[in-house]
C-alpha cells in the first residue's frame, strides 16, 4: 500500500486506498503463519467516475491446495455518472 500511496497524486484515489487499508486493519496486520497472505487492489474505473480499493486475507492449505478468502476489507467512491452504471 505504501508503495501506491507514494505514487497517487489524486486526493480521491488516497482517500479510498487509505480508508480500504484501515477497514482491514491493513497497517497493524502481521503475518499470522506462512500459509497465509494479504493482497491489495485498487481500480479506477472510467478515468474519473468511480474508484475502488480492496484488501483480502487469505489462506492456503498445502495438503489440499485449497485458497481460502479469509478476510476482506473495502472502499469505493460514489459514481459521478448514475447514468452510466449498468448490471450484467
Amino acid at each position: 500500500m505504501a508503495f501506491r500511496l507514494r505514487h497517487i497524486e489524486d486526493p480521491r484515489a488516497r482517500d479510498v486506498i487509505e480508508a480500504a487499508a484501515s477497514r482491514f486493519g491493513l497497517a497493524a496486520r502481521a503475518k499470522p503463519s506462512e500459509n497465509t497472505g494479504f493482497g491489495f487492489g485498487f481500480a479506477r474505473y472510467k478515468n474519473l467516475e468511480a474508484w475502488c480499493a480492496v484488501a483480502v486475507e487469505i489462506k492456503l492449505s498445502r495438503l489440499t491446495g485449497v485458497v481460502r478468502v479469509r478476510r476482506v476489507g473495502h472502499s469505493g467512491s460514489d459514481v459521478s455518472k448514475m447514468s452510466k452504471v449498468r448490471c450484467w
